[in-house]
This record gives C-alpha cells, structure tokens and sequence, in this order.
C-alpha cells in the first residue's frame, strides 16, 4: 500500500560534513540488526521485554484512528499491536536494518485481516539522518521511538532524532521513546534477567557507549548510548525550542498479573530498572 500522505521521504538532504562522520558508524549499526533479524522476538519475549511492552502500551493509551510513525520500528511489535489491538488507522514503520523490515513484512504477511494489512507499511531507512517534512505540513499523531534516541552516538546526531520526531508530529501530536535508564548513570556494568548491559566508554559527560547483550542468544547483541535525562533534555530543546518542558518521564511497572512480586523475583529489577519512558507533546499552534 502506497502511502502519499506519509510524512517522511527517504531521500535525505545531501550530508555535512558532522553528517558524513556520523554515517561511517552506520554500517557497524545496521549489520549488527541485520545479523540479529528476527531473533529479536526472543529479547522481546523476555522476562524485561514483558515490562517494556506493559509500561510502554500503558503510556500509548488510546490510539484509535491515530497516524503513527514507528521510527527504528525492528519487526514490527508496536506496529502491530498499533492497528491490532489499538486500532490505528495506519503506522508507517521505518528501520535501519533490512532483515528487521523483511521480518515485519513478514509478520504483515501473516496477518489473517486483510483490512490490518493494509493499515501496515514498512520501509528500509536510516532515522539517523534528516527525514523531509511531509509536503502540505501533515504529519502523524504519534510518533513511536522503542530503543530510538539511544541509538544516537553523539549529541548532533541525538538533536536530529529529535527533529525528526517533531517535524513528523502534528501540533499536539506525542512520542513516546524507550531509553536506558536515564536516572541511573552507566558507570558500572549490571546483569540480571538474562541481560547484560556494560559501559564501554564514557562518550561525553553524562554518556556513555554501551554493550547490550541477551544472553540465551548470543547472536543478539549490540552498541547502545545510555545518557543522563538531561541530555535527552537539551537536545530536544535544540532541535526544537520550547520542548523541554513538554518532556515527561514515565516510570515502568510491572506486567499485569505478574505474580512474581511477591517471592522477590523483581527485586534487582527495582533497585535498578533498565530503562525508562520519555514522553514528549508538541505544543498546538
């Protein structure tokens, strides 16, 4: 389905010279998502995947007839469940990886409702570098961001994110992003719930470059940013002024029903979550 009103084009400017370096980091990021794929279901069905997914649907709340942008979309989870469960009338998804999106694709294919596919598109696309605004200045209700911003190895690259989230939003439009716990600095490497996350370098203050990896699977594994909130802050007040305080962080909580809570199996898990969602709405004119 050929989609005109979609608000990005994947035919960015031409690169700065800041842009060009940026992008000689690209095909390290790319092949380590193609070279996961769809294996990522596993991370996704994990113990941590399960809080993800239940904190991150709570903060979508109702997205009945939204247009929804699903930036580093991976196999499609929240696309899915987007026009499924949440009945969205369409998600455009874009994702560096092309086995990511062949999975999606997929998983599109394998829809039984006809009508669900057709709400559905998925494309090959780097969300690093500058989208184009949607010609006549219609964008998306929502754009979604899961493990988005924290791709970002710098803070230029970080303010474009963020431009690309806000140039592709309506006026009262929202993202919702996840991120590494951005109230717990990365200075020392933790492990629980078949995930290992370490800090390799500190890449300015309050950032760091980390591997992430899912133990039960070796071949997922990744370099991902975890920063402090306030650099998430900052850029979005560059890339957008005024943003800053429309900036909310939404705690996690725990899968309904889990009724592990109480042997203390999420004990780790509270000391230190793993990660945090941010919100974030744009004014209306």
């Amino acid at each position: 389905m050929h989609i005109n009103d979609s608000a990005v084009s994947l035919s960015p400017p031409s690169a700065t010279p800041t842009q060009q370096q940026q992008q000689l980091q690209q095909p390290l990021q790319q092949q380590e998502y193609d070279n996961i794929g769809t294996r990522y279901k596993s991370l996704e069905d994990s113990p941590l995947g399960a809080i993800d997914f239940a904190t991150t649907r709570k903060a979508l709340g109702n997205v009945k007839g939204l247009k929804v942008l699903d930036l580093a979309c991976g196999i499609g989870r929240w696309a899915r469940w987007c026009v499924e469960h949440g009945d969205a009338e369409r998600v455009v998804g874009i994702d560096i990886s092309k086995t990511m999106v062949e999975g999606a694709n997929e998983m599109k294919t394998n829809l039984t409702d006809e009508r669900l596919k057709e709400r559905l598109e998925f494309r090959v696309g780097d969300c690093s570098v500058p989208l184009s605004e949607e010609e006549g200045g219609r964008g998306f209700d929502l754009v979604l961001g899961s493990w988005y911003l924290s791709c970002a190895p710098n803070r230029s690259t970080l303010v474009t994110m963020f431009r690309n989230i806000f140039n592709n939003l309506k006026p009262g439009g929202r993202f919702i992003g996840v991120v590494p716990n951005s109230f717990c600095p990365m200075y020392e490497p933790y492990e629980y719930y078949d995930l290992r996350m370490s800090p390799l370098e500190e890449v300015e203050p309050g950032a760091w470059k980390c591997k992430f990896e899912y133990l039960p699977d070796e071949n997922v594994v990744f370099e991902t940013y975890a920063r402090v909130h306030s650099l998430y802050e900052e850029a979005a007040e560059e890339a957008e002024a005024g943003m800053r305080r429309n900036i909310r962080w939404i705690p996690y909580i725990l899968p309904p029903g889990d009724d592990r809570e109480d042997s203390g199996y999420w004990d780790a898990w509270k000391l230190r979550p793993h990660s945090v969602v941010i919100e974030c709405v744009r004014p209306r004119l």
